[in-house]
């Protein structure tokens, strides 16, 4: 791997739907961590991290996640992505804090990937 970094072990978790990431790994007991994006009422973009997408997206619009999302509800989940820990996903959340709100509803529209600490815009 380029630059010996480590293998950012994701997988993209699809828009909001039924059944919305897990706290747990079930198999190995490790804690799970998750970046997400939800779009406020405003339409504006927050993004975030939580070992539990679906308890923080209630936390959000019951006005209790954050300061910025508590005065923009309600707030739409438009994206998540699982990590293997904390360092990761916070590299990730990083990352994606950083770009443009164009890169970001580009990222968003094409499914793009967080790959070598590089957000990555599939070519399907």
């Amino acid at each position: 791997m380029p630059g010996g970094g480590q293998d950012l072990a994701r997988t993209r978790t699809p828009f909001l739907s039924a059944e919305l990431p897990r706290k747990r790994n079930k198999m190995t007991g490790n804690q799970s961590w998750y970046v997400y994006v939800v779009e406020c009422a405003d339409g504006t973009l927050y993004t975030g991290i939580s070992t539990d997408v679906a308890r923080r997206f209630k936390e959000h619009n019951a006005g209790r996640g954050a300061r910025y999302t508590a005065a923009r509800r309600p707030v739409t989940l438009r994206a998540s992505w699982h990590f293997q820990d904390r360092r990761a996903a916070m590299l990730a959340e990083t990352s994606l804090k950083r770009r443009s709100r164009e890169s970001k509803k580009r990222l968003l529209k094409a499914a793009g990937d967080f790959r070598d600490g590089v957000w990555d815009l599939r070519r399907d």
